[in-house]
């Protein structure tokens, strides 16, 4: 890593520590308060600082809400969110001039992207999350944009998504299992499931045969499952991802059941098909009847 990236880091940690106890109370929310961050520089509508581009389009500066879920919404005032940028200093601080849109934010549950987003800043990393979904619009994921991200435990990577780039992933080891699209046609050193002590343990990848995703696994030894569809979108029972219910599954759901095979967190999702939040015989004997019968489970 270089000083410059080690430096960013570190001041970016730094601040999000910093701020997050006095932001919490003096940020807009249930009281009607103003963020000490709304100076006027940028316009607000009480959840975010914003500007309108020259195209009539929204960048988002600085979120200045209080949810634990945040979602980024596909329009401010009627105008299309497109970017999300950056929170410049009131007096530009030479030593550190700029904060992420998410600066303000310590640690929320999740953060939810529009596929009206086609470009982020660099760095998004000074709010931390446990889930992220990126959206469907952007192409290439930025630069250490989710750097430090060590909270993470779920990821959404759009179909959009063209490019990851080096150390994408760095120090999100709670981050376990990756579905990357074969849209992903690039994907740099120890962009995920990596950190300078080598492979994860534990770390599973989710990808397409003949895939971008597949390669970068091999190259690195990461444990890797091909399947046909994201995990995410799999239906009641699709155990093993394939986009079908057949013996495969209700095999897969007998030794869940017996505790046999320990599932992963995707596959815990899919095999709990009567959702009582266990995987036991019951949960088995539906999929051994959807998959003689060859019907979906609802």
């Amino acid at each position: 890593m270089t000083n410059k990236r080690m430096i960013s880091s570190v001041l970016s940690l730094i601040m999000a520590l910093s701020l997050a106890l006095p932001v919490c109370a003096d940020s807009t929310g249930d009281n009607g308060s103003k963020s000490r961050f709304d100076d006027g520089r940028y316009l607000s509508n009480g959840e975010y600082l914003y500007t309108v581009n020259d195209d009539d389009t929204v960048t988002l500066n600085l979120y200045i809400g209080n949810d634990d879920d945040i979602v980024v919404p596909e329009e401010i005032d009627g105008k299309t969110v497109t970017e999300l940028g950056i929170y410049e200093i009131n007096g530009q601080d030479d030593f550190y001039p700029e904060y992420s849109v998410f600066a303000d934010v310590f640690h929320a549950n999740s953060l939810t992207l529009p596929s009206t987003i086609k470009k982020a800043s660099w760095l998004l990393y000074g709010g931390f999350f446990d889930k992220i979904d990126i959206g469907d619009g952007i192409e290439t994921i930025p630069l250490e944009m989710l750097f430090m991200q060590e909270h993470l435990k779920e990821l959404r990577i759009g179909s959009s998504v063209k490019r990851l780039v080096e150390r994408q992933l760095d120090l999100c080891t709670d981050l376990k299992e990756l579905y990357v699209p074969e849209t992903v046609e690039e994907i740099g050193d120890h962009a995920f499931g990596m950190t300078n002590k080598g492979v994860i343990e534990d770390f599973i990848l989710y990808c397409k045969s003949g895939s971008a995703a597949e390669e970068y696994a091999v190259a690195n030894g990461i444990n890797y499952y091909l399947v046909n569809i994201d995990p995410a979108l799999a239906s009641k029972g699709d155990i093993t991802f394939d986009d079908i219910i057949d013996t495969k599954d209700a095999l897969k759901a007998v030794s869940f059941a017996k505790k046999s095979i320990k599932p992963r967190n995707a596959e815990f999702t899919a095999a709990d098909v009567n959702a009582d939040g266990r995987l036991d015989s019951k949960d088995a004997m539906l999929l051994i009847n959807a998959a003689k019968n060859k019907t979906a489970i609802e």
